[in-house]
């Protein structure tokens, strides 16, 4: 086997390990987890491995497009070592609530962390960690925690996420910040309301009280 498929996988939630013959010399199997080229590139995390945390090996420098998509991990750091997450790496990831970037320059690619709903902490220490386009969105409950003034902070802002700080000395700080407004839901409401009140109004106007009179010749 030489080539595996976009999407092989999609939708192997139960997939727990993934076994590769030891004289395959594109792909190779480390704890049930698949890498090509050496181990520098993680190709996919089974959807379905029970563990909560998961060391990313030295070797890696890439993470393959949608490598950790729909994984039960709840906590993952990525190392130094890694350069490039491919879009859609950890897509609705349920249960992920921590991501936490070693100081490190890496590329971090479209929808990477899209509707991660559980995702509380992100930290940021590195002002040389790109963000490309919605890294983080639909991530609702996060805080990212990044250096004052840096492109992380202001991404965040922008992504619309909760402020959060590293400080000179690596502690984290959260200032106290109003929950977020979900307008949509408001909107929606409101709307109702509006309607109800509408249609009762124009009952009692125009409905209720209005008798049709009949006259005979």
């Amino acid at each position: 086997m030489t080539i595996i498929g976009e999407s092989a996988f999609l939708d192997c939630h139960s997939l727990e390990n993934i076994y590769i013959n030891e004289d395959n010399f594109v792909f190779e199997s480390v704890d049930g987890v698949l890498y090509t080229n050496e181990g520098k590139e993680l190709f996919l995390y089974p959807a379905g491995k029970k563990d909560k945390t998961f060391e990313i090996p030295s070797t890696v420098r890439i993470l393959k497009e949608d490598a950790f998509e729909f994984s039960l991990l709840e906590e993952i750091v990525i190392p130094a070592t890694v350069e490039i997450i491919e879009k859609n790496c950890f897509h609705h990831c349920p249960n992920l609530e921590s991501v936490i970037f070693e100081d490190s320059e890496v590329t971090v690619e479209d929808c990477a962390f899209l509707e991660c709903s559980s995702l509380k902490k992100i930290v940021i220490p590195s002002d040389k960690i790109v963000l490309k386009q919605s890294v983080f969105d639909m991530c609702d409950k996060a805080t990212l925690y990044a250096p004052k003034g840096s492109l992380a902070a202001k991404y965040g802002v922008r992504a619309n996420l909760y402020k959060g700080y590293v400080n000179d000395d690596g502690s984290l700080t959260r200032p106290i910040q109003m929950p977020k407004i979900n307008w949509g839901k408001v909107g929606t409401v409101l709307g109702g309301i509006v309607l109800v009140v509408g249609g009762f109004f124009l009952y009692r106007k125009f409905g209720k009280d209005k008798k049709e009179i009949i006259t005979r010749e």
